[in-house]
């Protein structure tokens, strides 16, 4: 194959009238249509973040909490009193409890027993501490039955719950007897899920847990809960895993209430200065605000600029004419403030020709366009792969075209469908009849050999499957003319 890449022939070199891109938007206009009014926007986003005194007031205050963390008998109160992401179960637990929490899940097995120092996460801006409190190989799997013993006092339940382990120590068949206590006695498995993402644990369900985890197989436990006692054996272990009990300290490294209100009033100052988009734009200088752009946001979109908690701006923003400027919008985890200028609206139906975008992907087709004439005539009456070689063309071998799927082209570094049906229509030692125009540059080729795929066969059923599948493709391409007669409007922005 000899090509001649379109990046060979210089834009500047090409001359582009509002002609030629009419024409070209007469012949791909039905690429422009949209089926909802979008806006353009420009906006400025600021995101309110910590001081480096909110950081060094934080950092004081972990470095007390670990202190504490490290000697508490219990870490419970001080994990509470904390503000921690991160609850205290007090129960062994594998990583898989903190995969909400990467930075912790991907450490907290190789940790050995203590408590580590303060630790930054730049990834979610956070300050962390883990004390570790225990670490033992340990089932994610048990199972289990159980005998629910309830009585009118803690005496008389411990009372009949000793007569029934003594019972099963003698012998006593377990279905039988929790047959006679109005329960079934069934197995049942417990598996770390149920109980790892657990946002609390009570000193009772602690001491349940671990009596699946740690009992041995086949012996009997007699628990001693609030509620009463419970008489448990355990039956099988399986996938046996480390388990750590930890606790763990995860704060954002957030701004203080000053921050924020130093913050609110400077921008607040700019918003009041700034009525429309030119004083917006000469502000931001001046106040050390950068004006972002925004094209085509839809009524379907939740956010803007994936900024959440924007409903309200997003309905101002379908509200507003162009040119308007929003008021000042305080969205995110209460750390964005922002404001909206409306620069352009495109309602419904086919963009036209002169729009910004429009303008420039007509400009991209006819360069491209007047590119291929070019270069298809510098080819016109080549018959062999020398010939277009002495003409500038790259010269490379490609293998395995098949009809079903476009060839890549290394040379111009593009897949080239047109290339496909081409090499197809020409049998095996000809040379193509004319050059190939395709998305990258124009092609003349040389077909060295056809062939079935080795092992290849027609399968009948597949090709049944692959054009239901192409016709139901088709059926959804048709279900936005349904849309645009029916003329549904998209307030989702509304609601969300």
């Amino acid at each position: 194959m000899a090509s001649l890449a379109y990046s060979s022939v210089k834009d500047a070199d090409v001359k582009v009238t509002d002609e030629d891109l009419k024409a070209k938007y007469e012949e791909l206009k039905s690429a422009f249509r949209q089926s909802s009014e979008t806006r353009d926007i420009k906006y400025v986003d600021f995101h309110i973040e910590a001081s480096k005194a909110d950081r060094n007031e934080l950092v004081k205050e972990m470095n007390t909490l670990q202190k504490q963390l490290a000697t508490a008998a219990d870490p419970t109160q001080v994990i509470s009193k904390s503000g921690s992401f991160i609850s205290y179960l007090g129960v062994p637990v594998s990583s898989k409890a903190y995969q909400a929490y990467p930075d912790i899940a991907g450490k907290i097995d190789s940790l050995a027993v203590g408590t580590t120092g303060v630790q930054e996460n730049k990834q979610d801006n956070t300050f962390n501490i883990i004390r570790v409190l225990s670490k033992a190989q340990l089932p994610d799997s048990v199972q289990f039955r159980q005998i629910q013993v309830v009585a009118n006092t803690p005496d008389e339940a411990r009372a009949k719950a000793d007569s029934i382990q003594k019972a099963l120590a003698g012998g006593a068949e377990f279905e039988a007897i929790a047959k006679r206590y109005g329960q079934t006695g069934e197995k049942t498995w417990f598996t770390g899920q149920q109980y790892e993402q657990s946002p609390s644990m009570t000193q009772d369900n602690r001491e349940y847990i671990n009596a699946l985890l740690n009992g041995e197989v086949n012996g009997v436990q007699n628990l001693a809960l609030t509620q009463g006692n419970v008489i448990l054996q355990v039956l099988d272990k399986k996938a046996m895993t480390t388990k750590t009990t930890a606790a763990v300290i995860k704060k954002t490294i957030d701004f203080s209430k000053n921050t924020r209100s130093v913050a609110y009033n400077k921008f607040a100052e700019f918003v009041a200065k700034s009525p429309t988009l030119a004083d917006v734009e000469k502000n931001a200088v001046k106040y050390g605000y950068k004006v972002q752009e925004l094209k085509n946001v839809s009524t379907a979109e939740h956010y803007i600029a994936g900024i959440h908690a924007t409903r309200e701006t997003l309905k101002w923003l379908f509200d507003a004419k162009q040119g308007d400027v929003s008021p000042l919008y305080e969205c995110g985890d209460n750390d964005h403030l922002l404001v909206v200028a409306l620069t352009s609206v495109h309602p419904q139906g086919f963009r036209n020709w002169d729009d910004a975008e429009v303008k420039e992907i007509l400009k991209r087709e006819v360069i491209k366009d007047k590119k291929a004439e070019q270069l298809m005539a510098k080819l016109k009456g080549v018959a062999s792969i020398s010939a277009a070689q002495a003409k500038g063309a790259k010269v490379s071998t490609v293998n395995q075209i098949t009809f079903a799927a476009p060839a890549f082209v290394q040379a111009t570094g593009a897949a080239e469908p047109a290339l496909s049906g081409a090499v197809a229509a020409t049998a095996a030692g000809k040379f193509s009849k004319a050059p190939v125009k395709g998305n990258a540059g124009v092609y003349v080729f040389q077909v060295v050999r056809k062939g079935m795929r080795a092992g290849s066969k027609f399968n009948e059923a597949q090709q049944m499957q692959q054009c239901a599948q192409q016709g139901m493709q088709y059926i959804g391409n048709f279900m936005q003319d349904l849309v645009l007669k029916a003329n549904v409007v998209d307030n989702r922005y509304l609601f969300f």
